[in-house]
């Protein structure tokens, strides 16, 4: 394996160098020639003979070719590391996670350049365990042999795990044998050890006595999560058969550094409050006061509410607004899901917009000439991750705007960043405002002019030749008779 790895490498630089955004690249200017050999063609990319192939060959036989090569290559990484994983010292109810078909198949599909393998524990119902650790080794195969670690102590959901390889997540080795047997060696002593070295007991910790003092004095209960504590204060809004009688579970803990008392509601932290310098029964009393006031003001605030949460108005009373983003969550949701959707179909109907080819884009992105793909970005609300805003490339849905008219704004956003191509367009102008025209061109498309990159003026109605060059468009009127953009 040692002597392929300069090999695999310059692979990999050759499949980048001919496909993507290289794919229209000359063999000279990606590093590629050739050199006969009887009847096989040997390939080079920066003096390094990474394959041949017979006479004849094409760009897409060579980018196949590589593939193919390059998929040889990490089935040998995988079997070298798979022999290696044997030696992981893997505690009683956890597994070992190796899908390396689907890898090698990724290399394909997507260019995927790397073999995971993960440790986690064993079950459908595992996500909430205390404890845990869920690690990942993705061993990348496209440069000299070097691994990442994902390693994460704690319950698999909204940031409640600790990462415990942050301060040093990544190896290196002059061979992948060598980086196989690092991994382990890491996994075995410092993670494994680490995540479940049992916690020093400290009886009669302040921290300890508080929580008893809720539990005795206050009307909490202990959970069955070590160190957790929870009461209802029964104040929450009744809603026919989902919640009867108003239940407002609260769940309370200390952090890490067994100073502050947290307030949770659901996976929301609410408050906290700095218990170091308090008397025990001073600080679960007031601990307690604060949270049921915060439970009341709650209550009060989603009963008097009175919001539209489908107009501009009401949407900007809401947004940020935690307490009021879970009220109307639901109604928020289904809002913006069809909006996403009336944004996307009106970016496909605007010129130059189409779904994204691959390897450079998923085929759900939407994309500008295939260089400038629709970002969209989500803002979600409740342990459901409803949908309670959303922007794209930077324009913020605030439902001040149609959809059609977002689609607008993120085209002309796309606009400055868009490579400038010399252009011609025929159409007739279906509007003209003060800062843009709007054409309505062949195949059902329009095309968003923005005034001031125009010399010349536009006329609602009329057909317009619109030449581009540099970046600027000169404006050629037509005979209103022609028949344009049909």
């Amino acid at each position: 394996m040692e002597n392929n790895l300069s090999l695999l490498k310059s692979q990999w630089e050759a499949v980048r160098a001919i496909s993507g955004d290289h794919f229209r690249d000359s063999y000279d200017k990606a590093g590629i020639r050739f050199s006969t050999n009887d009847d096989l063609i040997v390939v080079f990319k920066d003096d390094v003979a990474i394959t041949s192939l017979e006479k004849g060959f094409n760009r897409e036989a060579l980018y196949k070719n590589l593939i193919k090569n390059i998929q040889e290559n990490a089935l040998s990484v995988g079997s070298i590391l798979n022999e290696s994983y044997k030696k992981l010292n893997l505690p009683a109810g956890y597994g070992l996670r190796v899908d390396l078909a689907k890898d090698i198949r990724w290399i394909e599909v997507n260019q995927g350049n790397h073999l995971s393998a993960y440790v986690r524990l064993i079950g459908d119902d595992t996500d909430y365990v205390e404890n845990q650790v869920d690690v990942e080794f993705r061993v990348f195969l496209d440069d000299k042999p070097h691994a990442t670690l994902f390693a994460e102590k704690g319950p698999r959901f909204f940031g409640k795990s600790e990462n415990i390889v942050r301060d040093n997540p990544f190896l290196y080795a002059e061979t992948f044998e060598k980086l196989a047997e690092d991994i382990v060696l890491v996994f075995n002593e410092k993670i494994i050890t680490h995540a479940l070295a049992p916690k020093k007991e400290t009886p009669n910790h302040y921290s300890e006595i508080i929580l008893h003092n809720l539990v005795d004095h206050f009307g909490w209960k202990f959970t069955d999560s070590i160190g957790h504590v929870q009461k209802n204060f029964r104040n929450g809004i009744s809603d026919g058969e989902l919640n009867p009688h108003g239940d407002q579970f609260i769940t309370a803990n200390f952090n890490d550094s067994a100073r502050y008392l947290e307030a949770y509601s659901g996976f929301n932290l609410i408050m906290d409050i700095d218990c170091r310098d308090r008397g025990t029964i001073e600080a679960a009393e007031t601990f307690d006061s604060m949270v049921r006031d915060w439970t009341i003001e709650k209550k009060n605030a989603m009963q008097t509410t009175v919001i539209d949460p489908t107009t501009a108005e009401g949407y900007a009373k809401i947004k940020g607004n935690k307490t009021l983003e879970e009220k109307y969550q639901d109604d928020l949701d289904n809002l913006f899901l069809s909006r996403v959707v009336a944004v996307r179909n009106a970016l496909l109907g605007i010129d130059g917009w189409d779904y994204g080819l691959k390897p450079l884009h998923s085929n759900e992105d939407i994309v500008k000439q295939n260089v400038t793909k629709a970002d969209f970005s989500y803002a979600y609300a409740g342990s459901g991750r409803n949908v309670v805003g959303f922007s794209v490339n930077g324009i913020v849905d605030d439902l001040s705007k149609t959809p059609e008219d977002l689609a607008i704004d993120i085209e002309i956003k796309v606009q400055e960043f868009t490579p400038k191509k010399d252009r011609t367009s025929y159409g007739k102008v279906v509007e003209v405002n003060n800062n843009i025209a709007i054409q309505r061109l062949g195949r059902g498309k329009k095309e968003i002019h923005v005034l001031a990159n125009l010399d010349g003026n536009l006329k609602q109605d009329v057909n317009a030749e619109i030449k581009y060059s540099g970046g600027r468009g000169a404006v050629i009127e037509k005979d209103t008779a022609m028949e344009i953009g049909r």
